[in-house]
């Protein structure tokens, strides 16, 4: 895996668990949700705008 294949996992693990943690859910029920709209495609495909 790549420095930025990398960067892009912990950063896609960032926000699920800050949405989590928002909105009072498990990280099992946000990746579901995530999943199902394509959050983290998005994420991870706009990762550069994104993270900074």
């Amino acid at each position: 895996m790549s420095k930025t294949d990398k960067d892009i996992a912990l950063f896609v693990a960032f926000c699920i668990e800050e949405y989590g943690a928002a909105k009072e859910m498990t990280g099992e029920q946000v990746l579901d949700l995530f999943s199902r709209y394509g959050v983290i495609d998005y994420l991870s495909s706009c990762f550069e705008p994104l993270h900074t």
